[in-house]
């Protein structure tokens, strides 16, 4: 090898630090010097982040079992069985006349109209429609019917009361207490 390595006999310009290296988030000053973080930095880093996740772990522990305590020493109403399904205010007459309530279906319409639970609607089709408490309450829910009508045969789409199984219970508690027969743990 007979080549000379030469050097260039003019100075570069320096090169100029950049505050932040763009590959990593050290800087390139710490870079350079090799000024890293020291192991036991690291360490408590770590242990920080476990400490964290054990921290998380019994916050959530301590909400599962604060809500099973509150669930058991909350006071337990009387509770009237009701049936699982919901169903219409004729249905549940019939199950309160069963009873001893002595009501038909006509009267509880007019009974819910007049205590705030359901209202008169806009024509036929909207009639005896639920207010916006009893949704919210979710005493009462309303399903779509179609049937076809008497004199032109045309399929009309309209809105009925279903009473939900809580609505049942509360309505019966309600209609009981007003006709004074006191609620029995039955179902309805």
């Amino acid at each position: 090898m007979n080549r000379k390595q030469t050097t260039p006999k003019t100075e570069t310009d320096k090169k100029v630090l950049r505050p932040w290296c763009g590959s990593c988030a050290l800087k390139q000053e710490d870079r350079i010097l090799g000024s890293f973080e020291t192991l036991p930095d690291v360490d408590k880093c770590i242990e920080l982040v476990f400490l964290d996740k054990q921290i998380k772990a019994l916050e959530q522990e301590f909400d599962e079992k604060a809500k099973i305590y509150l669930d058991e020493t909350k006071p337990k109403q009387e509770v009237c069985e009701v049936a699982d399904t919901v169903c219409s205010v004729e249905e549940l007459a019939e199950k309160l006349r069963t009873r001893g309530v002595d009501i038909g279906r006509n009267q509880l319409f007019k009974w819910l109209r007049d205590n705030g639970y359901a209202r008169y609607g806009n024509g036929r089709a909207y009639q005896n429609l639920p207010t916006q408490e009893s949704l919210e309450n979710n005493y009462m829910i309303t399903a779509q019917v179609t049937h076809r009508e008497k004199r032109t045969g045309k399929l009309i789409l309209s809105q009925r009361i279903r009473v939900t199984p809580l609505g049942q219970d509360f309505f019966g508690r309600a209609l009981m207490a007003e006709y004074g027969t006191a609620p029995k743990a039955v179902r309805l």
